[in-house]
């Protein structure tokens, strides 16, 4: 899977993101609150179907799960709720512009799988969200 469809896409169709990254650079981003909110990108799964012959022939579905992950700094008040509301418009966006898109590798559109809050920490809000991607794998 090439992620930097991914990262592409997301910086071309999500506005208002200072900046988006794999999370292998989630480290070094962080240190530089200026850079957000960003968005991070990472694969984080997959799923395998059972195959799909009796044969000594493979075909299997492989649905990759990737993670996204907002971070939003709250500075304008001290209840988050300005941040909230960020990452409400940013799942929003960040739906509109993964949700039904299929990349180059893929054999099906993404759809989306669940969305939680990752964590709080030093005035910033992390929201995971996941979608999944068909695959085929394949030996016949």
């Amino acid at each position: 899977m090439d992620i930097r469809q991914w990262l592409d896409r997301l910086k071309k169709q999500v506005d208002g993101i200072k900046s988006v990254h794999s999370a292998l650079e989630f480290d070094r981003v962080l240190k530089y609150p200026s850079a957000l909110p960003a968005i991070f990108v990472i694969p984080t799964g997959r799923t395998m179907e059972a195959n799909q012959y009796a044969t000594e022939q493979v075909l299997q579905r492989d649905t990759r799960e990737v993670m996204v992950t907002i971070a939003v700094k709250s500075l304008s008040d001290r209840r988050g709720g300005s941040a909230a509301e960020a990452i409400e418009a940013f799942i929003t966006k960040i739906d509109n512009a993964l949700v039904g898109w299929q990349p180059t590798d893929a054999v099906g559109p993404v759809t989306a799988s669940n969305g939680t809050l990752q964590d709080i920490s030093g005035g910033i809000y992390f929201w995971r969200l996941s979608y999944d991607v068909p695959f085929w794998v394949r030996n016949v």
